[in-house]
């Protein structure tokens, strides 16, 4: 039981998380702000969440988190804010940590290891181990949240970051990512397309924020990152599962790179859509000549 509450801002991004959502909130009780912004599930999720949290909003669906991120940042009501997916777990002992942080306000940011299930194991190695550290708990003030997918949280040049050393599984996010590989080429291929579609945004210095490659280099990314899982990360030690998640990670970069190409030459689907009608018509015409 949550004897007290303390002033830290939780905000949880949802979508269709009703297996997920009551487990996490369970694990945050302790903060006396949880914010949830749901992207109108069409499942039980919000029902769930309202036993936990009055704070519940909506944003349009977006096929990824990141776009809601800032919204639910904007509706918080405490300086510090620890970023939560549905799908994670905060343990007692890492919860204590971030407490007593910023009570004793040392830092304006953490970074704190995720311990990631994947097929139904922990993952020790592979990057996917407790050096996978996330940036999650921070002060609002010292940090701003762009719409991209992965690395979104941006720091202030000034923001003092601390590391949490991992000691074990209670100081680190648990973090129930993938039940199977079906669910995780799914999520592949929805976040190669977003991602790839971003390649069109341009930085803050009007540049495009990546070039199209040549497939020689596109080749020496893919092996590059093989290794890099598989060798250097040491995925071999989690058997089967880290070497076909040091394929799929080569795979992601090559997917990227590939649907950057696709996008460049034949446009997005409903181009390709039309331009298929227009080859339909010309065959049917055939049968009238």
């Amino acid at each position: 039981m949550i004897k007290e509450k303390h002033k830290i801002s939780v905000i949880i991004n949802t979508l269709n998380e009703e297996k997920n959502i009551e487990k996490c909130l369970k694990t945050v009780e302790w903060a006396n702000d949880v914010v949830i912004v749901d992207m109108h599930s069409d499942d039980a999720t919000v029902e769930i969440a309202k036993k936990y949290t009055k704070n519940i909003y909506y944003f349009e669906r977006a096929g990824y988190s990141e776009p809601a991120r800032q919204f639910a940042l904007d509706r918080t009501q405490n300086e510090w804010v620890l970023l939560v997916d549905a799908d994670e777990l905060i343990p007692k002992d890492l919860s204590l940590i971030l407490i007593k942080i910023a009570e004793e306000n040392r830092c304006d940011a953490v970074r704190m290891p995720r311990l990631n299930y994947l097929f139904g194991e922990l993952i020790k190695h592979t990057g996917y181990g407790p050096e996978n550290f996330q940036l999650r708990f921070f002060k609002k003030s010292k940090l701003s949240i762009r719409p991209r997918i992965h690395r979104f949280l941006v720091p202030a040049d000034d923001a003092v970051i601390t590391d949490l050393s991992y000691k074990d599984i209670k100081t680190g996010i648990v973090h129930f990512e993938s039940d199977c590989i079906a669910s995780f080429l799914e999520k592949l291929n929805r976040y190669t397309s977003i991602e790839a579609a971003q390649v069109n945004e341009l930085d803050e210095n009007n540049k495009p924020l990546r070039k199209r490659r040549g497939k020689p280099y596109v080749l020496f990314i893919a092996a590059k990152t093989f290794f890099n899982k598989y060798i250097s990360r040491k995925g071999y030690l989690d058997g089967w599962r880290g070497f076909y998640l040091s394929i799929f990670a080569a795979f992601y970069k090559t997917a990227v790179f590939a649907k950057i190409d696709e996008y460049a030459s034949s446009g997005n689907v409903e181009s390709v859509h039309n331009k298929y009608d227009l080859t339909a018509q010309e065959i049917i015409r055939g049968y009238s000549e």
